[in-house]
């Protein structure tokens, strides 16, 4: 059999990809989502913080919301669709690195006493195959030294 080095990464990586834009859509449509839901309410709030705090009359907190909350919305919701963004694909690498955790395991099961096959999860299939050739290429030698040990005694 001959040995590919690259592996086939095929179905980790689709699905990678299709988390990748379940996170973006994810974020987009929470924060447009949100800014519904907020929309009229938040403003409000804005204004009476801005009013109450500052000791301001409501028409000039009213014309400070709208100048830097109200003239950059785009900009507010773009830096709010990033942070959605980094939040949620913190979460993608916690659910990445389980498969390194597989792979330890499924090391660790590579020296230990058992005939058992190495099982990983269906996207990790290639490197489940190549596990259980290493292993059973271990299992091999040990059958032949110990066989060569048992006929030179």
């Amino acid at each position: 059999m001959k040995s590919n080095k690259k592996g086939n990464y095929a179905r980790l990586k689709q699905k990678a990809f299709l988390q990748m834009l379940l996170i973006i859509a994810t974020a987009a449509v929470s924060v447009f989502v949100l800014r519904d839901i907020l929309r009229g309410q938040i403003g409000d709030r804005i204004v009476q913080f801005l009013a109450h705090t500052f000791y301001l009359d409501n028409s000039i907190a009213q014309a400070i919301y709208q100048s830097v909350f109200r003239n950059n919305l785009e900009m507010i919701l773009l830096l709010l669709t990033l942070v959605f963004l980094v939040i949620l694909s913190l979460f993608s690498i916690s659910w990445f690195t389980k498969y390194f955790d597989e792979i330890s395991s499924g090391m660790d099961r590579l020296v230990e006493d058992s005939e058992d096959r190495i099982s990983l999860s269906p996207e990790m299939d290639f490197m489940e195959n190549r596990l259980n050739t290493i292993k059973d290429n271990l299992i091999r030698q040990k059958k032949a030294r110990s066989g060569s040990g048992a006929t030179q005694k």
